[in-house]
């Protein structure tokens, strides 16, 4: 049990660590956060379980429980570092403002690269943990 809460806990330094460096988040925006810090932890849990991957390049794999698309084929998501504010724009242009799964969906597909018709037939445990990942792209 001790082994396995350092572990989150190394992994969650890791995911901070993705912050700084790739999301260039501010040390002090997370820190002084407890819900933050919280939501960290969860995503660290995720990470020592090898369901998200911290990429070399500073990508994240997500892979899926359930995977997606035409006969299964998509096993895993692939999130950028960075996204460009014009691609969100675009991808969320023709979702309706009362439609927070499309929205979140559309965020997924920019982050992922992926076809929002693919990420439409997400399991929502899937969706859930792709969502949360989505939130810390609008820190500063």
């Amino acid at each position: 049990m001790e082994e396995e809460k350092n572990g989150i806990e190394e992994a969650s330094q890791a995911f901070k660590e993705w912050l700084y460096n790739f999301r260039k988040i501010k040390p002090a925006i997370i820190e002084n956060d407890s819900d933050m810090l919280d939501e960290i932890k969860i995503i660290g849990e995720e990470v020592f379980n090898k369901t998200i991957e911290i990429q070399d390049s500073g990508e994240l794999k997500i892979n899926l429980a359930f995977p997606i698309g035409k006969n299964d084929q998509v096993k895993f998501l692939t999130y950028k570092s960075r996204i460009k504010a014009g691609a969100v724009a675009k991808a969320t242009m023709k979702v309706k403002f009362n439609d927070p799964v499309g929205r979140n969906n559309a965020l997924i597909a920019v982050a992922s690269g992926e076809m929002n018709a693919i990420i439409d037939g997400m399991d929502t445990a899937d969706q859930a943990l792709c969502s949360k990942l989505i939130q810390f792209y609008y820190l500063y």
